[in-house]
């Protein structure tokens, strides 16, 4: 809630991690919860992740299937600010860690990015952040259930969680040596054995093959090699 004071400027007081022994900065899934809420399996992470809105379910996915993605948390702090005048904690809802920094997710739909208080408090955020090692990204809900780019994730992540062994990944790189790519319907031709989709998916998870989300999986997809 937010609260009157009599202070002005607009500016961070201070980041609020959570108290030792807990992951969130906030409680997210309750029984008294009115609105859906939920946990989702990450394979990256290797715990069940907490959402309060579909739209968080979705960037997990995105986030598990993302090879850039280091690691990502849910609420993993609050921010104590003054904006407008208007003394308030703010709770982003997801850290994500890449090889070139920390981001601080804040998922809203357009509507809500686009208004005055929204857009104020981006303003401060993403010219404040940066000296506490963050950047600020709006991520809106209507770009993360954006298609095809969901379904592959989630057709990646259905195949890919399951592990594969030396033998199936060596025969699949000895593969990729001589053409450089393979395709999704590799499968159906029963060239990597069975288990052809899990063993192109594990390495499509683990970033040593990519493939483009501008159409929806098929036989004729190609997952390139990123290692030639």
């Amino acid at each position: 809630m937010q609260t009157p004071i009599s202070a002005s400027g607009n500016r961070i007081v201070s980041i609020l991690h959570p108290a030792e022994g807990q992951l969130r900065a906030k409680t997210i899934v309750s029984r008294s919860n009115a609105t859906p809420s939920g946990k989702y399996p990450s394979w990256k992470m290797g715990r069940m992740m907490q959402w309060g809105k579909s739209s968080e379910l979705n960037a997990f996915r995105l986030l598990d299937a993302e090879p850039r993605v280091l690691a990502f948390r849910e609420y993993p702090l609050a921010i104590q600010l003054i904006c407008n005048d208007r003394a308030f904690k703010h709770y982003p809802e997801i850290q994500v860690d890449l090889s070139s920094g920390r981001e601080l997710w804040r998922v809203c739909t357009a509507e809500q990015a686009a208004s005055p208080d929204e857009v104020a408090l981006t303003s401060l955020l993403k010219a404040q952040l940066p000296s506490y090692g963050y950047t600020y990204r709006i991520v809106t809900s209507e770009s993360l259930a954006l298609e095809p780019r969901l379904s592959i994730a989630l057709s990646l992540l259905r195949y890919g969680r399951k592990t594969i062994t030396l033998t199936e990944r060596e025969h699949l790189l000895r593969i990729l040596e001589k053409t450089g790519y393979i395709h999704w319907g590799t499968a159906d031709a029963g060239l990597l054995g069975p288990r052809s989709r899990t063993i192109i998916s594990r390495l499509a998870l683990e970033g040593m093959l990519s493939v483009s989300c501008d159409a929806p999986l098929n036989p004729k997809t190609t997952f390139i090699w990123c290692s030639i």
